[in-house]
């Protein structure tokens, strides 16, 4: 049916540098010379990459032209290791980060400003466009956007719900840190200041102290825990309103590898930039959420723990969602 996958590596394929700017000046607001950097990287990809496997793909549709066939209309693929030496001045790696990074960046300006414009890749829901006919997107626009809504909001919840427990727990010790834990989460996490500085700023002697009272390994997987099983259950519940008894398993069954896709995404992100050295990176989804909690109070004895039915949202628009599930189903 000519469809393609808006994968990172399409969608930075579509967006022109011009767009770019804008995006990453108006809506970001990047510095001058992160926004030079991203420009040049995008235009190095456009023209190494994109031309590529353009040439590439007229070659093969060519072919197929003559053999009747339609055009081909696989995913785009991940840059070769040879394209990203020639794309970026880093090591290989660090531009394939830096490309999903940009990619990352588009898609959340089109969540909040350009939801007419379809390009939320999550594992299998990944969204699909036609080639040739896009007036049948709106409907799915919108469920993309409910279900987009509803992971952020069992994110916000679990990170609210996980900060809480920490500060509980620790306000409780015989040596209370918790006003200790949030100052030194906001430190890390929002103003990108190193263990070793947050270690003075807080009272402590060593990095390791910090280290260990953040102990952000276990703070995000119980996280990921949480949100996992908060998304699963609703999206689940959604989907059994559309699914016979027969589909129930299965539906259980693909949602599971569904939200597993996308919490791993999340936390990778969240991972990655407690390691990259990149005076270009910016904050995680993750970190971003977690910033902004913080800055509500989120963990202070007068916020409390907030609203823990954030994750429910619009129940008329999130429905929607099930039907999805129920189509996925149905369509394989």
């Amino acid at each position: 049916y000519g469809i393609e996958q808006v994968t990172d590596w399409l969608l930075l394929k579509q967006t022109t540098p011009g767009k770019l700017h804008r995006i990453i000046s108006e809506f970001h607001q990047l510095t001058a010379q992160e926004i030079n950097h991203y420009r040049e990287l995008l235009e190095s990809y456009q023209r190494i990459y994109v031309s590529q496997l353009q040439a590439e793909r007229n070659q093969i549709n060519q072919q197929r032209q003559q053999q009747g066939l339609g055009k081909l209309t696989t995913p785009y693929p991940i840059p070769t290791k040879e394209q990203l030496q020639l794309i970026g001045k880093l090591s290989p790696e660090a531009v394939l980060t830096e490309l999903q990074t940009l990619a990352q960046l588009i898609r959340d300006y089109k969540r909040n400003h350009g939801r007419n414009v379809p390009t939320q890749a999550l594992g299998k829901f990944e969204h699909q466009l036609a080639a040739d006919d896009t007036s049948n997107n709106q409907e799915e626009n919108e469920v993309l956007a409910a279900y987009d809504q509803l992971l952020q909001d069992c994110l916000t919840t679990a990170i609210q719900d996980v900060i809480q427990n920490r500060v509980t727990y620790l306000s409780r010790q015989q040596k209370p840190k918790h006003q200790q834990f949030l100052e030194a989460l906001d430190l890390f996490h929002c103003h990108h200041v190193t263990m070793t500085k947050i270690a003075a700023q807080i009272g402590f002697t060593a990095q390791y102290q910090v280290s260990r009272l953040l102990d952000l390994k276990a703070f995000r997987a119980d996280i990921a825990r949480r949100t996992s099983v908060r998304l699963h259950h609703q999206l689940v519940e959604l989907g059994q309103a559309y699914a016979s008894a027969q589909e129930v398993k299965e539906l259980d069954k693909r949602i599971s590898q569904f939200v597993e896709e996308a919490i791993n995404q999340i936390m990778t992100a969240a991972r990655k930039e407690t390691f990259v050295k990149n005076q270009y990176k910016l904050s995680s989804n993750f970190s971003r959420t977690l910033c902004e909690l913080l800055n509500k109070g989120v963990g202070s004895r007068e916020s409390g723990i907030g609203n823990r039915e954030s994750g429910v949202g619009s129940r008329e628009s999130v429905i929607k969602v099930g039907i999805q599930a129920k189509l996925f189903i149905i369509a394989n």
